[in-house]
């Protein structure tokens, strides 16, 4: 089998797969790497970077970079019905018409 690259000859066991499509190991870290969180694989052009040169897909680089994100907000019980309705149209790719008031507490 070769690289899909460089074309080189690499063994089946030592071959790193995108696809279907066999790469040798060097040439697949030139162009692609994982996820330091989910282990996905990523090419090189969209892989997100901590301030320790860790690469991270774009949902684990925000989950584990935003510190003022919670984890848990609490939510009233008042509100959850008005949350889940924003929630629902915003996956609906509905924008809210009107401004919604945010408790910083």
């Amino acid at each position: 089998m070769k690289c899909q690259n460089c074309l080189t000859e690499i063994d089946s066991d030592e071959a790193r797969y995108i696809d279907d499509v066999p790469y040798c190991e060097s040439c697949f870290f030139d162009s692609y790497n994982y996820c330091s969180v989910c282990d996905v694989v990523l090419h090189r052009e969209d892989i997100r970077y901590d301030d320790n040169g860790d690469p991270f897909c774009e949902d684990c680089y925000h989950s584990e970079t935003d510190e003022d994100c919670p984890n848990n907000p609490e939510v009233f019980d008042c509100d959850r019905e008005t949350v889940l309705c924003l929630a629902r149209n915003w996956l609906k790719g509905i924008k809210p018409k009107c401004f919604i008031k945010v408790n910083r507490n």
